[in-house]
């Protein structure tokens, strides 16, 4: 029996290997062993399995390290899936599955038999977020688990801004499934999110079934990972949440997948491979047969063109089962009015703060733009150009605005560190905290900043949007956004979706806090009537989604089409940027028919210290791309010291239309 062995290491295609007699009952595909290279060793996993028929003597494998698969067969599809829809080497794929501390030699031999998360998180490691029980008296509970049972793929996206609420909903149907025997995939963006759903769901989760929680992010020791790894491959069904990695690991049969915030950019992982958690949480639910759960307070625009589409269901908490909520007091400063141009605090912001710093209560100023930096502004269209060095701005009175193409430019200060500034100088007695990710600030400086201001320990908050959820306080009375435009006036595509999802951010914050201090919220804008604004401040979301539909469509930009990033790299920039156009030359002769669209080249940012040249691509199928863009690689020669690298549905385009 021969076998071909996809190693963990850049080789680039499957090696073959022989299997000894007492491993031929053992092996099958997706099975781990470790097998001879040159003269070290390597791991790898299998991906096919034949009669040897070779008369060429074949090295042995040396040792098979799991009985059975340890990657499923709806894991080797998803994989498969990867590399043909993103354009990567299977042992890129392979990497996401192994992570890098069980590929290390020494941990499989360190792990324990009867390994369980509890030794890793006791319970009170990490307090309860919530006290009460929720219900899920806004879903059709009977359908959804009758999905589980009969095992039909079905993706519903919950389309609901309150986070008690959704947590609800997941744990309902994670109760429902682990009841049935099934194993359950949750999946959120960011660590502190994990960790906030880990410890509820938990606790609110049937006492009687005594679930299997699991809890697996980058924040774990090494020994922690190695000790979750053999409970998760072992086959008992599991809870297991974590960040967007889980989707891959080698959890049987997942019947249940919950993503929540599936709007969230994190998911698109920005390390090779570039492959979107929430697209492969969807597939993997689709190759299991079960029920792929996408929740959500401001969905993408891939989801709602999903929903319209009818490819995935829709569900939203009745307005009669709503529970209480404080609205917040929402207040819109038209910045275009005021006398100075340059205007970081507005009048009626800093009566506001006065107002709360007299009645003792705290304010969050957010704005996101660390440090201190010069900005130039046009008066006439509001759009903001902020950098940290003066010499790279456009010059007033010289050159034109890049939106409106005026000349009415003007010069001023822009960063959270110009607002403190000017805070201190108006209120000299007060206690003020800055809290951002600038050079030199480390994350557990930023949470430590966060805690001392829970604790009341300061009056005043200023961050960028790292510093959001301080609006959950109790003693908070004022949450004002700085400057509503930054997001809007970048010259991306997305700039309107992002900034409507943090705005319905920062306003679901304020229905969400945990003290019952009234609190008010100001948006500062030089144009109070944009949509994105508008939908939030109205509770409307259809306003904003029903016109960012016709102005994608009438562009044929994503949804309507897939975006597919090809970045070339190489130190000699005038060979760089002629292999750039030669390329996209040759392409578009070959291929812009069928479909594609091309845009480029344009230079890109340098990367540790080469040149970079991008071109874009939009076709309603990015395998087609891929495929064509691997043809054209082994047809012609490429230049020695050219690299290039692609992104398939990348997050970053600017509309150079």
């Amino acid at each position: 029996m021969e076998i071909a062995v996809e190693l963990f290491d850049a080789i680039g295609k499957p090696l073959t290997y022989s299997v000894p007699r007492e491993f031929e009952e053992k092996i099958t595909v997706g099975s781990l062993v470790r097998v001879p290279l040159g003269k070290r060793t390597s791991l790898g996993v299998i991906r096919d399995v034949g009669p040897c028929d070779c008369d060429i003597p074949i090295r042995p494998i040396c040792e098979l390290l799991q009985d059975g698969p340890t990657v499923g067969s709806d894991l080797m599809k998803l994989a498969n899936w990867t590399c043909r829809y993103y354009g990567t080497p299977f042992h890129a794929a392979l990497n996401v599955i192994f992570p890098a501390a069980i590929r290390r030699k020494k941990n499989w031999h360190r792990l324990p038999a009867n390994a369980t998360n509890e030794n890793i998180f006791p319970p009170h490691r990490h307090g309860c977020l919530f006290s009460e029980t929720l219900a899920i008296d806004g879903l059709n509970r009977a359908l959804l688990k009758s999905s589980l049972i009969a095992e039909n793929f079905q993706c519903i996206l919950l389309h609901e801004s309150n986070f008690r609420r959704r947590v609800s909903a997941y744990v309902t149907l994670a109760n429902d499934a682990w009841s049935l025997g099934k194993n359950v995939l949750i999946v959120s963006p960011k660590i502190r999110d994990v960790l906030r759903l880990k410890m509820h769901i938990k606790n609110e989760l049937s006492p009687s079934a005594k679930p299997n929680v699991l809890c697996w992010h980058s924040d774990l020791k090494p020994s922690e990972q190695c000790a979750l790894w053999n409970p998760i491959c072992r086959g008992s069904p599991h809870i297991l949440i974590g960040t967007s990695a889980i989707i891959f690991f080698p959890l049987q049969s997942p019947s249940l997948t919950i993503v929540d915030e599936e709007h969230d950019s994190a998911y698109k992982r920005e390390k090779f491979p570039h492959f979107c958690g929430r697209d492969c949480a969807v597939y993997r639910a689709k190759l299991n047969g079960g029920l792929c759960l996408l929740g959500s307070g401001s969905p993408s625009m891939e989801s709602m063109h999903a929903v319209n589409r009818k490819k995935y269901g829709y569900w939203k908490f009745a307005k009669e089962d709503e529970i209480e909520k404080s609205f917040p007091n929402v207040h819109v400063v038209n910045l275009q009015l005021a006398d100075r141009s340059f205007q970081l605090l507005s009048e009626l912001l800093i009566k506001k703060i006065d107002n709360c710093l007299q009645r003792k209560l705290q304010i969050v100023l957010l704005f996101n733009y660390f440090g201190y930096g010069k900005g130039i502004i046009c008066r006439r269209c509001g759009t903001e150009i902020v950098s940290g060095n003066l010499d790279s701005l456009p010059k007033p009175g010289k050159n034109f605005c890049p939106k409106c193409c005026h000349r009415s430019l003007r010069i001023g200060r822009m960063g959270t560190k110009a607002v403190e500034e000017i805070l201190h100088y108006t209120f000299p007695d007060v206690s003020i905290v800055r809290c951002d990710r600038g050079p030199g600030t480390s994350q557990k400086l930023v949470q430590q900043s966060l805690e001392k201001f829970n604790e009341n320990c300061f009056s005043i908050l200023i961050g960028t949007s790292l510093a959001a959820d301080a609006i959950r306080g109790k003693n908070v009375g004022l949450a004002c956004l700085l400057s509503s435009d930054q997001t809007l006036n970048r010259s991306d595509f997305r700039a309107a979706e992002e900034s409507f999802q943090f705005f319905q951010r920062i306003y679901c914050l304020c229905t969400q806090r945990d003290g019952d201090v009234p609190i008010e919220l100001v948006f500062q804008t030089r144009n109070p009537k944009n949509i994105p604004l508008q939908a939030v401040i109205q509770n409307r979301p259809e306003l904003f989604y029903d016109q960012e539909f016709v102005d994608r469509k009438s562009l044929d930009y994503p949804p309507y089409r897939r975006l597919i990033a090809q970045k070339f790299l190489s130190r000699e920039k005038e060979t760089l940027e002629t292999h750039a156009m030669d390329w996209m030359e040759s392409f578009m002769e070959q291929y812009e028919g069928n479909g594609i669209s091309v845009k480029g080249p344009f230079e890109g940012n340098r990367h540790l210290g080469q040149h970079s040249q991008i071109l874009y691509y939009l076709a309603k199928n990015p395998m087609e791309v891929t495929k064509a863009i691997a043809a054209m690689e082994a047809s012609r020669p490429r230049p020695n010291g050219i690299e290039w690298m692609l992104d398939v549905d990348a997050k970053n385009f600017t509309d150079f239309l």
